[in-house]
């Protein structure tokens, strides 16, 4: 009530001048009496402030009382806004207004507050922000426009200074009540229809002269907020200058005191200890400064009156543990509270410790620079020396100190001086060299001098001079060129050499010089090998032992080494040596780097011819073992048949007149088949001769394997037919191959025949032939007996020919398959067995393919 009689009051003066209807009062007496200021059921959306400038200076409580009265007058809505749109306060006080926004609210669909402020559905709060808010922010003025909501919006800008921080709105005005404007209201907003008209006429109209009254309110209301986010900012910052001072003095090294002119404390700084070692606290109960730094007596206080300027003085103190201090304290007159004296204490002991040690160093050095055994000097920018040790003054042959103002261009020819100027003009851009220069010195005695020369500038980075190291190197250069005549004698005596000329670093085996008969020998390049040890180039085998013997030589066990050994070219090919090293160090010496000279004589051919000569031993050694052993196996051989002969024919000779026809035929017939088996063993064994000697030559012709395989079935049909033996022969395809027609017919002869001697009767004889891209492989199959696995390598050994006795009792020599072996391996193939024990055996051989067709 006592705001209602606050508002009675104000309008008496506008009533008593003024008719009104009595309705424009209603506002006075109900509608403040029935405000509306229940929370939206979104909740608080300053909760997503982020600019926070009106909300954390101003507060929610100062907005609220800030704005209570406007909303007295209007009761309609306010909202109060940052710059970046955040909102820092917001009220709805009218039904009409707080259902309006509600229902943009909810247009939005979605719980979140944030997404729904970003999703342009908020229809109230887009027009009151962009359409109102913004622009007065934009314009820095106020704005007056109309509400989506049918009612007015008024924006006032909020001003820190010139800067606008944000604006504070009102609603105002009153809802429509149009029925078709509802209607179109309630279908935008997805209000009730009923509810809507309900809401607008809940609301008391407002005079104009109200609204004018709450608009200049409003103003004010933006001015107020405005100086109390000033005040609040300039508080902040002379906290924040009050914290920094605090924490500049509390964690500076320097001790700051303020005193009165009697020397009593008025202000001591926190971190006193830091130098004297008492707490602030224990200063302070000192009273007086000279009680802290008894030196401090001795100061004109008057003349530091007079002056009104910065007093340093250096003294020394002791702290609480007794320690003694050298302090450099800057004492002047200051007016803060009152008349006061400020001291700044700082503690330069380090300083003056490092200043005596600089001063110590520096005589050190000049110590140092008299008595180095080379010259040290400076020359300006023209060539003049300004400095000058002993050593300089004697190697340019001048008394002491009689260098210094002598030109450099007193002691060289013109040439050597314009190249001089060239150097010190590397100086003056900065460059630091290092060059020799041949001199004369006032003795007339020509030096070489090896200078180092530095570049010199003053502080404001002009060049000042050039700082010299001279270095006589008069003696190293007769030396030098000595050692380079000695050395173009040893490199003509290195690269001529007939024989290959190694020099070589003993411990690791790296090669450092070669000559070109070397690389001639190994068949590689000079850079190549130069990559290389000793180790890489030789014979694995040979590796330790050479390793070895350069042992030995640097443990002095071992002088003058030669020997034999093995080398690997380049290409691959092994390489003999005969290699002879010679160290390069006298005995007993222990240089730091060990080197050795290798001469290595080519002697390949040598051993070649003595290892074909021990081969060709070996292999005589071995042909005469298996001649003997061949011997004994054909005089045996060759026994047996020719005593059947003879014991036959003498048989037969005695009772040719006493035996009847049928038993001399019978003797005539094993007299014939014993010689026919001997003819075949001696035909066997003179192809098999020829082929050793290599006296057989190969005649290759085209021929078609079907062809020649089928011959050679029909003349054996007089084995295979009193045995029933079937032989076939078949062709994946028609197999063209180039051979020697007479070689082959013997390998596929003795290889069939073979077959049918090991085949039981009735049996069956298979020939395959099948190709790749490379061989034809051809395969003679039987169900034979089979070979036991022990025994076929012994079929292809010639020093022990293997036969057993076929099924009919049949029997060979094994000569046979030693010429198929042979005849094969010459044309280029291969031949092997597959074989089980009752199943049978399967002879295979191989010749390479030929594409030439018949």
């Amino acid at each position: 009530m006592e705001k209602n009689s606050s508002k009675t009051n104000q309008l008496d003066n506008r009533i008593s001048e003024n008719k009104f209807d009595e309705r424009d009062f209603l506002w006075l007496n109900e509608g403040a009496n029935n405000q509306i200021t229940n929370a939206p059921y979104y909740g608080d959306v300053t909760e997503l402030n982020t600019e926070r400038t009106i909300l954390d200076l101003a507060g929610k409580e100062t907005l609220a009382v800030i704005v209570s009265d406007l909303m007295d007058l209007l009761e309609t809505s306010v909202a109060i806004y940052e710059k970046n749109g955040d909102y820092a306060f917001g009220m709805f006080n009218s039904g009409w207004c707080q259902l309006m926004d509600s229902a943009s609210r909810k247009l939005c669909n979605t719980d979140d507050n944030k997404t729904a402020l970003n999703c342009g559905k908020w229809i109230c709060h887009e027009d009151c922000w962009n359409n109102s808010a913004k622009a007065a922010i934009e314009s820095k003025k106020s704005t007056d426009i109309d509400c989506i909501g049918k009612i007015k919006l008024y924006a006032e800008p909020i001003f820190v200074n010139d800067e606008v921080i944000g604006t504070i709105n009102i609603g105002y005005g009153n809802p429509p009540k149009d029925e078709v404007v509802l209607q179109k209201l309630a279908y935008d907003y997805n209000i009730d229809f009923e509810l809507l008209k309900t809401k607008a006429n809940e609301y008391n109209p407002r005079p104009n002269f109200i609204i004018e009254i709450a608009k200049k309110r409003l103003k004010s209301c933006a001015k107020l907020i405005g100086e109390i986010v000033t005040r609040k900012k300039v508080e902040q910052a002379f906290k924040e200058s009050e914290y920094l001072h605090r924490e500049v003095l509390s964690n500076i090294s320097d001790a700051v005191f303020l005193t009165d002119e009697e020397n009593n404390f008025t202000f001591v700084c926190p971190n006193v200890h830091y130098i004297f070692g008492f707490k602030k606290e224990e200063v302070i109960k000192l009273q007086k400064i000279t009680n802290l730094i008894p030196e401090l007596h001795n100061i004109d206080k008057i003349e530091l009156n007079k002056r009104n300027e910065i007093k340093n003085i250096e003294c020394t103190v002791y702290d609480k543990y007794k320690q003694q201090h050298t302090l450099l304290i800057h004492i002047k007159k200051v007016n803060i509270r009152k008349k006061e004296i400020l001291y700044s204490c700082r503690d330069i002991t380090e300083k003056v410790k490092t200043e005596q040690a600089l001063k110590e160093s520096e005589e050190k050095h000049r110590m140092l620079i008299e008595n180095l055994g080379e010259g040290i000097g400076s020359v300006d920018e023209n060539e003049k020396f300004i400095f000058a040790n002993r050593e300089a003054e004697m190697i340019f042959g001048l008394e002491p100190g009689k260098l210094i103002g002598k030109n450099v261009k007193d002691f060289i020819s013109e040439k050597n001086y314009n190249y001089i100027k060239e150097e010190t003009f590397k100086r003056k851009e900065g460059q630091k060299s290092t060059y020799e220069l041949e001199i004369i010195n006032l003795k007339g005695e020509k030096v070489d001098l090896l200078i180092t020369a530095t570049p010199e500038f003053d502080i404001d980075g002009n060049f000042k001079s050039t700082f010299a190291i001279f270095r006589d190197i008069t003696e190293q250069r007769l030396t030098e060129q000595a050692l380079k005549e000695s050395e173009k004698k040893f490199r003509a005596i290195f690269e001529q050499a007939g024989i290959g000329v190694a020099l070589v670093n003993t411990k690791t085996g790296k090669f450092v010089r070669i000559n070109q008969q070397y690389c001639d020998f190994i068949g590689y390049t000079k850079q190549e090998i130069l990559q290389k040890t000793f180790m890489d180039i030789t014979h694995p085998e040979d590796v330790q032992p050479n390793i070895n013997s350069t042992l030995n030589m640097i443990s002095g066990e071992l002088n003058i080494l030669t020997y034999d050994k093995r080398y690997i070219r380049k290409d691959g090919n092994i390489a003999w040596g005969r290699l002879t090293i010679s160290p390069l160090w006298k005995t007993g010496e222990k240089p730091e780097t060990y080197f050795h000279v290798a001469i290595v004589e080519d002697i390949t051919e040598r051993k070649q011819t003595e290892q074909a000569l021990k081969e060709s031993e070996e292999k005589l050694k071995i042909s005469n073992a298996d001649k003997d052993r061949f011997m004994q196996i054909l005089a045996h051989d060759l026994k047996n048949p020719f005593s059947s002969l003879l014991g036959f024919s003498d048989l037969l000779i005695k009772n040719l007149h006493k035996y009847d026809i049928e038993k001399i035929e019978h003797q005539l017939k094993i007299i014939h088949q014993t010689t026919r088996k001997t003819y075949s063993l001696l035909e066997d064994l003179l192809l098999w001769s020829k082929s050793q000697s290599g006296k057989l030559t190969i005649n290759p012709l085209n021929i078609v394997f079907g062809d020649i395989c089928n011959d050679i079935i029909n003349n054996l049909k007089n084995q295979s037919n009193p045995k029933g033996i079937t032989i076939q022969c078949f062709e994946a395809e028609r197999t063209f191959l180039t051979v020697d027609l007479n070689m082959f017919k013997t390998i596929l002869r003795n290889l069939i025949s073979n077959a049918i001697k090991f085949t039981n009767k009735n049996g069956q004889i298979r020939i395959f032939s099948e190709r790749d891209n490379e061989n034809v492989k051809i395969t003679i199959s039987d169900n034979g007996v089979g070979i036991e696995k022990e025994n076929i390598p012994k079929l292809w050994d010639f020093t022990q020919p293997f036969s057993t006795k076929g099924t009919s009792d049949e029997k060979g020599t094994g000569f046979g398959l030693l010429v198929c072996k042979e005849f094969v391996e010459q044309h280029g193939g291969k031949i092997w067995v597959e074989s089980e024990i009752g199943k049978g055996s399967d002879f295979i051989f191989t010749i390479p393919f030929s594409n030439d067709k018949l």
